[in-house]
């Protein structure tokens, strides 16, 4: 006949086991249970370095400077950049600010790449009546993409990225 006390002892021993093993899994379920705040990782990443408007030249140009991050272990190529709207603050807005070339990201790398075009004449008289702050500014928005192959991957829409800058103004002999 078996003993009473190592048979109450030993479904003690397995009730304990299973209530440990439901603890684990209640536990484990509440950290990754859903989350409205959580994102998916980024694939890449560009942040803004700083722009430079060129009023000197016999064409204005502006030309702005990212950081472009790739956080995946393959590379990428940077397919597109394209900064919608570019508000220089004091002055007017400039859009449409292309992506100079196509650029290799190498994995878990990051590349300085650049966006620029040609001023119109209504842009640079404009960017020239303001009167030259302390500092230069600006707010800019855009969308990027890039591709592995088959695979696209796409950073944005982001509006309202700050980014501070340089304008290269004609000297006061050369204009008067």
């Amino acid at each position: 006949m078996p003993d009473p006390i190592s048979t109450t002892a030993s479904a003690v021993s397995v009730i304990d086991r299973l209530t440990a093993l439901g603890r684990w899994i209640t536990r484990r379920k509440s950290k990754r249970g859903y989350d409205p705040f959580r994102r998916a990782p980024l694939a890449f990443e560009v942040c803004p370095v700083k722009f430079d408007i060129d009023l000197t030249r016999a064409v204005p140009s502006i030309e702005v400077m990212f950081h472009a991050i790739n956080y995946l272990r393959m590379g990428l190529t940077l397919r597109e950049l394209k900064i919608s709207r570019f508000h220089l603050s004091p002055g007017p807005v400039l859009e449409h600010i292309p992506l100079l070339q196509e650029f290799n990201l190498y994995p878990k790398n990051s590349f300085m790449v650049v966006c620029r075009r040609s001023l119109m004449d209504s842009e640079a008289r404009a960017i020239l009546a303001e009167r030259e702050p302390q500092r230069w500014g600006a707010s800019l928005s855009l969308v990027a993409r890039a591709a592995k192959g088959r695979k696209h991957y796409e950073y944005g829409p982001v509006s309202s990225l700050a980014i501070d800058g340089w304008v290269s103004r004609p000297s006061p002999s050369a204009t008067g």
